[in-house]
C-alpha cells in the first residue's frame, strides 16, 4: 500500500494493489463508509481487457451511438477493409455506403463508389 501526496506533501489518497486488497478489507471495520467503498469490485483498466470483453462492455454503447447519429440523419464512418489509411466507409441511415477517399492535405472527400 502506498500513501498518495500531492506538490504541498500533504496525503490525498491510498493506491492499494489488488493482491493486497483482500488483506485490507478485512482490516477495515464493517458497515463503515470505508468498508462499502472497498467493498466494491475494483475495475479493470480497458488497458487490462482482452479484446472479447472490451467489445463487451463496449457494444451497448456503440450500438445506442449508431442509432442515435442514424435518427439525426447523419452517417458513421470507420476504416476501409482494404486498410488502405485515406479510405473509410460511410454506413447512412437509409442503406446507401459509400467508399471515400479523404485527401489528407485538404480535408476533402472523393467519393469512390456507392453501394445500395
Amino acid at each position: 500500500m502506498k500513501v498518495i501526496i500531492n506538490q504541498d506533501d500533504q496525503p490525498t489518497g491510498v493506491f492499494i494493489p489488488l493482491d493486497e486488497w483482500a488483506q485490507v478489507i478485512t482490516s477495515v471495520k464493517r458497515n463503515t463508509a470505508l468498508h462499502h467503498l472497498l467493498s466494491r469490485k475494483p475495475a479493470r483498466s480497458v488497458f487490462e481487457l482482452s479484446p472479447y470483453e472490451l467489445n463487451n462492455k463496449l457494444h451497448g454503447v456503440t450500438s445506442q451511438l449508431v442509432a442515435e447519429a442514424y435518427e439525426n440523419d447523419l452517417y458513421t464512418s470507420h476504416s476501409s477493409t482494404a486498410g488502405l489509411p485515406n479510405e473509410f466507409i460511410h454506413r447512412y441511415p437509409d442503406g446507401k455506403i459509400e467508399l471515400v477517399k479523404i485527401d489528407t492535405t485538404t480535408g476533402r472527400e472523393e467519393i469512390l463508389k456507392i453501394y445500395q
